[in-house]
């Protein structure tokens, strides 16, 4: 349930055993390379769970996003 602060989402890092960043806060004007940043997944690439094509990191995410979703974050080795 979308809080007075933000949204809650969930962050999985595939292929590192099941890495998972829950209850993270996004609020309006976060953007996915600040959302990485905070989480130390700095390098990373974020998307949309089962969506393709990733988040620029610049992206305002808080606004693409509803309050639960799923987000993962992929490796540059994952991305490339």
């Amino acid at each position: 349930m979308e809080n007075q602060t933000g949204k809650k989402v969930v962050v999985i890092v595939p292929g590192t055993g099941g890495r998972i960043h829950e209850d993270v806060v996004v609020t309006p004007g976060t953007t996915a390379g600040e959302l990485l940043n905070e989480l130390g997944l700095e390098g990373f690439w974020l998307k949309k769970a089962r969506a393709d094509g990733f988040l620029g990191m610049d992206e305002e995410i808080y606004g693409s996003v509803q309050d639960g979703a799923k987000l993962e974050a992929s490796s540059p080795a994952e991305v490339g």
